[in-house]
């Protein structure tokens, strides 16, 4: 019987997300292997700045009376943030990426 690790499951998952972006655009222009790493770059800087700002929204969330849950679920906003707004703005091989690396940003960071 094997025991799942889930840091481990969504570390591969990046890992394969990023491989697959990369090898994409090197298929696509001569310098896209390059490019495509310093894209890989910005999409973790991205991921870590939204992780940062979800969180800052939980303190906030927190002082609603009226709110229909006790506690906003950082990773389902997140999830939620990157359906709704990402999607329609990031190519779907660079979204993988981003949506992969914000499962593993940690909230706050």
């Amino acid at each position: 019987m094997t025991i799942s690790d889930p840091r481990a499951d969504r570390l591969r998952t990046l890992d394969a997300a990023r491989e697959a972006f990369v090898e994409a655009c090197a298929g696509r222009f001569e310098a896209g292997r390059a490019a495509a790493l310093g894209e890989v770059e910005t999409l973790d800087a991205l991921a870590r700045a939204i992780a940062k700002s979800l969180a800052s929204w939980r303190p906030v969330f927190q002082r609603l009376d009226l709110a229909r849950v006790a506690d906003l679920e950082i990773r389902r906003a997140g999830a939620l943030l990157m359906e709704s707004v990402f999607d329609e703005v990031i190519e779907p091989d660079a979204w993988r990426v981003l949506l992969a690396a914000l499962d593993l940003a940690e909230p706050g960071a």
